[in-house]
């Protein structure tokens, strides 16, 4: 990876890379590796996948201090009901606490959630709704509309896909 980006940076003078990866950082010594590396370029960065259950506050302090500018997650509730529908293997606390750990470490995120699972309901969404107004009290930085809100996709070979089929 670090021989592709010294390619970028020496053939087409790059200076931000955007790292797309369901599952960046879950291999915690790769990840410290990367950083370590990625912080000798002098690069801004950002990445789109990260998962809440695989970093810590000193994670996203250290991916700030390489260069990383943003870490957007798959959070896609507020509610714990509705993330163990979704099979996230996620607590919504973890939501709470990579929230909170952002804004401490001034990185920019986007709240991305998804809705219209099967359960949704107004207690579901109630409790989305709070944790997305935490996101924004957390500090007057925090825009309101970094917001990105799915409605569930029955795509072919999902669990949901299957629901939908047998009902």
């Amino acid at each position: 990876l670090m021989d592709r980006i010294d390619f970028l940076i020496q053939r087409y003078n790059v200076g931000f890379l955007n790292f797309a990866d369901e599952n960046f950082g879950t291999d915690r010594k790769w990840l410290k590796e990367f950083i370590d590396e990625i912080k000798k370029r002098d690069l801004i960065w950002r990445v789109g996948g990260m998962r809440v259950n695989t970093i810590t506050a000193d994670i996203i302090r250290q991916m700030k201090e390489s260069g990383c500018a943003s870490i957007y997650y798959g959070m896609e509730s507020g509610s714990q009901t509705m993330l163990d529908v979704m099979e996230k293997v996620t607590k919504v606390e973890q939501n709470y606490n990579a929230v909170k750990w952002m804004t401490e470490n001034d990185v920019f995120t986007v709240i991305q959630l998804i809705v219209g699972m099967p359960g949704e309901n107004p207690k579901t969404i109630e409790e989305t709704i709070e944790f997305t107004s935490y996101y924004v009290e957390q500090s007057p930085k925090n825009d309101p509309n970094a917001l990105s809100i799915n409605f569930a996709q029955a795509l072919p070979g999902t669990p949901l896909y299957e629901i939908g089929r047998h009902q």
